[in-house]
């Protein structure tokens, strides 16, 4: 004995489904449109953020390279340099499949384990 819907119960399952999936994206689009955009408006700030202090660190190590930097600017353009370190850590889980589950689950994790996954510039703005 088969425990196997007809096809049309399968269609009427799937029908459904999109039906109910449809109606609940209509009633909560507001929300998730404020949510999306609110992400990518910190994403904004925070690269912005990093993109200034890259900036910096690679005119420091010019300086360096020249004589002429302090050994206070090579510390913060070390830092940076880490954290640039981290970007880059991050942009390969991201390009990862199923990275909005991954890349919060390494980030917990990192907290959990006393490791600093998120660059600085990121910390400050969530």
């Amino acid at each position: 004995m088969s425990n196997k819907l007809p096809v049309k119960a399968k269609e009427t399952l799937a029908q459904k489904f999109w039906l109910r999936a449809y109606i609940y994206f209509a009633l909560n689009a507001n929300y998730v449109r404020d949510r999306l955009v609110h992400s990518l408006e910190i994403l904004k700030k925070g690269l912005e953020n990093e993109t200034a202090q890259t900036k910096e660190m690679l005119k420091t190590y010019v300086q360096q390279s020249q004589g002429q930097a302090s050994p206070e600017d090579i510390k913060l353009a070390n830092k940076q340099f880490r954290d640039l370190l981290k970007s880059m850590g991050l942009g390969v889980i991201i390009v990862l499949p199923f990275s909005p589950i991954t890349l919060p689950l390494v980030v917990k994790l990192g907290r959990k384990l006393g490791v600093e996954v998120l660059p600085d510039s990121f910390k400050d703005l969530l």
